[in-house]
């Protein structure tokens, strides 16, 4: 209901409220991981924008930034070195083929 008013631009305000504990004596029917995991997958489904585009974009970027860093210079990466002649052989190497 909040996520649709807000895309609605209607206004949103908070009413205060007083909790008083339950008398019934059972617990609680909130379950925090999955609760809280519905709700989060709820959010996302309503903002594809940022669920799928940004990240996308984000990742398309890094790879032509790295791409274009290891065709141009060498690059040390977690140990490994990456040289614009490396990348050649590795694409000629026997266990690079498929079988």
């Amino acid at each position: 209901m909040v996520i649709r008013a807000a895309q609605q631009k209607l206004r949103i305000g908070e009413v205060p409220t007083s909790l008083k504990p339950d008398g019934r004596g059972r617990r609680g029917h909130l379950r925090t991981w999955r609760d809280g995991w519905r709700h989060l997958r709820f959010m996302l489904l309503f903002s594809p924008l940022w669920l799928f585009s940004v990240p996308g974009l984000a990742a398309t970027a890094l790879g032509l930034v790295l791409t274009v860093a290891v065709a141009v210079m060498r690059l040390e990466l977690f140990g490994a070195c990456f040289t614009p002649t490396s990348r050649s052989w590795a694409a000629l190497s026997p266990s690079s083929a498929s079988k």
